[in-house]
């Protein structure tokens, strides 16, 4: 009850609508007073001043209203920290303020609600917001000869989004920038694979296109050059723009992934070797 009311964001939610997405089965006999039991305990246990409780979780309309701006909500943190660096001035700011979103997150928006099918459209948009987050760094990283980081992040946008060809390329690139040309090829097979058995369908033109490239031998700096596309979304406008390539719908389960916001160029070295994750 207090997670649909937070994601109504300041929204009034009916109990006509509450009732009928917590208890699509099953309801109990009067949906009503046991709404307003739970209220009654929400209030208690979000404030020990009483008014205060009232005032922040309200009777409105027929139904129930959160005022998310008297709480903290992390996924209000997490969306200014992105409106913050699509305002901020230097690109070294806009990435800082990404890289602080993208640590927020730990896993799918409400997972350990099972069943919760009315949380499936939030669960999409901040799946993609993180991704898109994610690649955006992992390229600023490629175009900076980050590529360890490069590596990082794009397999964290993977784990999140495994259809996400925009990553593996990423991949590819990054592997192959560091010599280790075998790791591309396997970035590649591995992207090529997942889509086809899962999918039935094959990768799209850019990333063939790429694979078949780097098998011809292209300078890196090259086809590092050709590929950027989200550097120059942000240089140009402020403003990321989503450009993840999803093919077909993702499985309803995806893994959490746990994302440090860390300069991996500059104050790190990393050993990078070949295999599938986890292994």
């Amino acid at each position: 009850l207090l997670a649909r009311l937070a994601l109504a964001r300041n929204t009034p939610v009916s109990k006509g609508v509450l009732a009928e997405q917590l208890w699509p089965a099953n309801a109990p006999k009067s949906t009503t007073a046991t709404l307003e039991s739970y209220i009654s305990v929400l209030r208690k246990r979000l404030f020990a001043d009483g008014d205060k409780a009232r005032r922040v979780l309200s009777t409105s309309g027929g139904g129930y209203r959160l005022a998310t701006d008297e709480l903290f909500l992390d996924l209000d943190h997490f969306d200014e920290l992105i409106r913050n660096a699509s305002d901020a001035r230097s690109l070294e700011r806009n990435l800082e303020l990404r890289l602080e979103a993208v640590a927020l997150h730990r896993g799918d928006l409400l997972e350990d609600l099972v069943d919760s099918p009315w949380a499936e459209s939030d669960r999409r948009v901040y799946r993609d917001r993180v991704v898109m987050n994610l690649l955006v760094v992992a390229e600023s990283q490629l175009m900076s000869s980050g590529f360890p980081g490069t590596i990082w992040h794009a397999e964290a946008a993977l784990r999140v989004q495994p259809y996400a060809e925009e990553a593996s390329r990423l991949l590819m690139l990054a592997h192959y920038a560091m010599g280790h040309e075998d790791c591309a090829r396997e970035a590649f097979e591995r992207c090529r694979k997942r889509i086809a058995t899962d999918l039935d369908r094959d990768c799209t033109s850019a990333t063939e296109e790429l694979a078949s490239a780097i098998d011809a031998g292209e300078p890196p700096s090259q086809l590092i050059r050709a590929s950027s596309t989200l550097q120059s979304s942000l240089r140009s406008s402020g403003t990321a723009i989503t450009v993840i390539d999803v093919i077909g719908e993702e499985p309803a389960s995806s893994g959490a992934v746990n994302v440090t916001a860390r300069d991996w160029a500059s104050t790190t070295r990393t050993l990078s070797t070949c295999g599938t994750p986890g292994a």
